[in-house]
């Protein structure tokens, strides 16, 4: 592992940490920050699968999940597929054979096309769920490795190059339709509603155990949370773009975050998000009055 470095200076580095699923046993502390280390899991010069993932080849990665089973899927966007790197630290492709396109459906998913995917989600069931980015599409590849579309088509889709998906409780589905400045929400009968409007460019989303929902507005510069029955900001500025805040309330006159592009929620309800503006990686912690104070953990 090489020497800490007190800013990223790769663009994707912020998408992939940020998209960790953090554990902890229990909440810390207000202002505590748990000791983090980075390393790199995957990338190296081998366009191939079944090797190190160390070894692989990627193209500007724009996300990363993390499994329950310890294995970490990652969005090769630029070779328009989607990885999947074991606990034991091999890689294999799950989706995409590597060329630009939208076929594939009904069959298997690794040797389906992709176009620029982005944003991943799992479901209870063992579902992947992938923002199909230039296709104006989310796909689904089953446990057994078929492929299909759920949202949009070749002709008349209702997305607008969405980035974000999330899987939450119920079969509910949450899509970041980013160009269309939304956030749509697919119930497990095919319904398709709008579920928060007046974003601009939103770039993610995340939802928790009890069906919260939590959007990197990132147009706005700010962070949302989203119940049934309101929308507020828990961190940033909306409108306005800087860096402050940390060790205060989310929404202080001084906390200000710049484009947050992914955001993921662990199961304490700490929300770490890529503050891509400003080059960290950044926490919002609940208190008990549901308030969010900042901190930074990377960067």
């Amino acid at each position: 592992m090489g020497m800490w470095e007190p800013r990223f200076r790769m663009r994707n580095s912020l998408r992939l940490l940020a998209a960790f699923v953090w554990a902890a046993p229990a909440a810390l502390p207000q202002g505590v920050i748990p000791s983090y280390r980075i390393e790199t899991f995957a990338g190296g010069h081998v366009l191939a699968d079944g090797g190190p993932a160390t070894a692989a080849r990627l193209m500007a990665c724009e996300r990363v999940l993390a499994a329950p089973d310890g294995s970490l899927y990652i969005a090769d966007t630029g070779h328009h597929r989607v990885r999947r790197v074991s606990p034991a630290g091999i890689i294999s492709t799950v989706a995409g054979n590597g060329l630009r396109g939208s076929g594939g459906d009904g069959g298997p998913a690794a040797e389906a096309q992709l176009n620029s995917p982005t944003g991943m989600a799992l479901d209870g069931a063992g579902n992947l769920y992938i923002a199909d980015t230039g296709n104006n599409r989310i796909r689904r590849v089953s446990p057994a490795g078929e492929i299909t579309t759920i949202v949009g088509s070749a002709a008349n889709s209702p997305l607008n190059g969405p980035k974000g998906v999330a899987a939450g409780p119920g079969g509910v589905i949450f899509i970041a339709d980013t160009g269309n400045n939304r956030v749509l929400q697919l119930d497990p009968d095919g319904r398709l509603s709008l579920r928060v409007g007046g974003l601009r460019s939103p770039g993610a989303v995340a939802v928790d155990a009890a069906g919260v929902l939590f959007i990197a507005d990132t147009g706005h510069h700010v962070l949302l949370r989203a119940t049934a029955t309101e929308v507020r900001v828990i961190a940033g500025t909306a409108g306005t773009a800087g860096f402050g805040g940390d060790g205060a309330i989310g929404t202080v006159d001084r906390a200000r975050l710049s484009s947050p592009t992914d955001l993921t929620v662990n199961r304490v309800g700490e929300v770490y998000f890529a503050d891509f503006g400003n080059g960290r990686i950044r926490r919002a912690s609940p208190n008990q009055a549901g308030e969010y104070f900042l901190s930074t953990v990377a960067g």
